[in-house]
């Protein structure tokens, strides 16, 4: 009985090591290739979800005043974060320092690399 206890304990406890932990999406992402825009996530943890600040500039040496804005809460999934509010913008995280933005309703793909 001792050795079943035993066995199930370590099974467990492998089981728990196993896991990946869920990935961190938070930070200051800056949108790459460089060009002439300009576009740049803010992302902070809020419990078990995300506020997203999303902003975009149109002539990046003129970042006093943002061409647009937008902010929204997020959530994850399947370690995908998505919008709660639109079901077509996912992101997903390709390693700690590069996050990819892929918008299904305008068959759009953007690559982020974190700031911060």
């Amino acid at each position: 009985m001792k050795t079943y206890f035993s066995m199930l304990f370590l099974s467990l406890a492998l089981a728990a090591c196993s896991q990946t932990p869920a990935p961190d999406f938070s930070g200051e992402w800056k949108q790459t290739p460089d060009t002439e825009s300009l576009r740049k996530l803010s992302i902070s943890k809020q419990g078990d979800d995300y506020q997203i600040k999303d902003e975009f500039w149109l002539d990046k040496n003129k970042t006093e005043r943002t061409s647009t804005a937008s902010s929204g809460m997020a959530e994850v999934s399947h370690d995908v974060l998505k919008y709660k509010e639109s079901n077509s913008i996912e992101m997903k995280l390709s390693d700690a320092t590069h996050l990819t933005l892929t918008d299904k309703a305008y068959d759009a793909v953007i690559h982020f690399e974190k700031i911060n």
